[in-house]
């Protein structure tokens, strides 16, 4: 009797998670999951969540989401924040945004939470 391996399922864009699991030679799927990650955020802040708990909660919605899809699969989701103290910054969206940011935490102490569910 064959023995069935469930799909892999990466439910992350970020091209340096896909990097990581081509090097760890999995052999899996990449499905971006679609979610409000602002909604979520917005949430989990009202909620008195930091940006610890915010990623966890990002990545398993991703991995739900993406879940949903493939039921069958094994479905990793995973997200990353960055806070500087109690505030919470964002992808940049263009090379001056990235200028900024980095100028805003430049000599500061900065956390970046990472997430896998």
């Amino acid at each position: 009797m064959e023995k069935l391996v469930p799909m892999l399922i990466l439910a992350s864009a970020s091209p340096t998670r896909k990097t990581l699991m081509e090097r760890a030679s999995f052999s899996f799927s990449v499905v971006p999951a679609q979610v409000d990650e602002r909604a979520i955020e917005a949430q989990a802040l009202e909620a008195g969540a930091d940006g610890r708990d915010l990623a966890g909660l990002l990545a398993k919605a991703k991995a739900e989401a993406a879940s949903k899809l493939h039921p069958d699969a094994f479905v990793i989701g995973a997200d990353q924040t960055l806070a500087l103290g109690t505030e919470l910054l964002h992808k940049p969206v263009d090379r001056e945004d990235a200028a900024r940011q980095l100028d805003h935490l430049s000599g500061k102490t900065h956390r970046l939470h990472a997430a896998v569910a």
